[in-house]
């Protein structure tokens, strides 16, 4: 199927590219080229014309001895064992490497050194034969089974050293760098949290206190002044004109009373001053009508 599905796509390319590149080549539209040149023998037949001008019948041709996709070797491999030729063995082939070696023209697939018997084979062998591919392949032959081992040309082995060198460079690599990656594991396991821990969300706001507070000290206007303004220190206030951040620190809770009303009347001012925040009228009401501290 793999051989049909490249032959197809070759077809295709070759009209496209015929249809870019070659001067006067139709566009037919398709790619069942023995339909238009059935169309044009039919039109030279009945009219005298052709239909395409610029087209060339195929089976106007003798075919040809050349061959695409998979083609036969061009050389000979070495002799086979007896035991990988026998009936069983062919006949167990399935279609896949039994169309592969028709088109060889051998009797048993020519294959990439793949399973575990093949590339233990090869490991054996290119410590016997070094670099010489040629004895590697007469070698490689002795040993052929037709099930689990197939034959080789020099060439596959070739190809296969360059991989099998870049996995000898990695297992090397590995065995020199043992002891420091051994340090390196246990650095990070013994530092390694054993369990993370969930996501915290903010502390809330905490509550003015609410304690009684001695009115005979405090006014009772100021009391709700100083209750209001609590709860605007735990806030953040955005300058949007002037894109400054003000952050308000919150008050100590054993302050002394007449330090809290000293920040709070500060605080007040500034927040009056800079116009962002407008006192309640319901304050202001309260603050003139306890203008006078009560007697104690």
């Amino acid at each position: 199927m793999a051989d049909c599905i490249l032959a197809e796509f070759r077809h295709r390319h070759n009209i496209r590219a015929s249809e870019r590149h070659r001067l006067g080549f139709p566009r037919i539209g398709h790619f069942d080229t023995w339909l238009t040149d059935k169309l044009q023998r039919l039109y030279l037949q009945n009219r005298g014309i052709q239909r395409h001008r610029g087209w060339t019948c195929a089976c106007d041709y003798g075919l040809t001895s050349e061959s695409f996709g998979i083609v036969p070797l061009s050389t000979s491999i070495h002799d086979l064992p007896s035991i990988a030729l026998t009936p069983e063995i062919l006949g167990g082939l399935s279609r896949d490497k039994a169309y592969l070696a028709d088109r060889l023209g051998t009797k048993l697939p020519l294959l990439p050194v793949v399973g575990k018997a093949e590339k233990a084979l090869f490991n054996r062998l290119v410590v016997q034969c070094g670099g010489d591919f040629e004895k590697m392949t007469l070698a490689w032959s002795d040993n052929v089974n037709g099930t689990t081992i197939f034959p080789k040309i020099a060439a596959q082995l070739r190809i296969h050293k360059k991989k099998w060198g870049k996995a000898e460079a990695v297992k090397k690599l590995l065995a020199q760098s043992a002891a420091g990656r051994a340090m390196v594991q246990k650095v990070l396991t013994e530092n390694t949290i054993a369990s993370v821990l969930r996501p915290t969300m903010p502390l809330a706001i905490p509550a003015p206190n609410n304690s009684p507070r001695n009115s005979s000290e405090i006014p009772e206007g100021l009391n709700l002044v100083a209750d209001y303004l609590w709860r605007l220190t735990c806030l953040r206030i955005t300058l949007t004109t002037r894109n400054v951040m003000v952050t308000v620190v919150k008050i100590e809770e054993n302050a002394s009373h007449v330090r809290a009303i000293g920040v709070y009347v500060t605080m007040l001012l500034r927040l009056l001053g800079a116009a962002m925040v407008v006192v309640p009228e319901i304050v202001v009401r309260t603050l003139r009508k306890t203008a006078r501290v009560p007697k104690g």
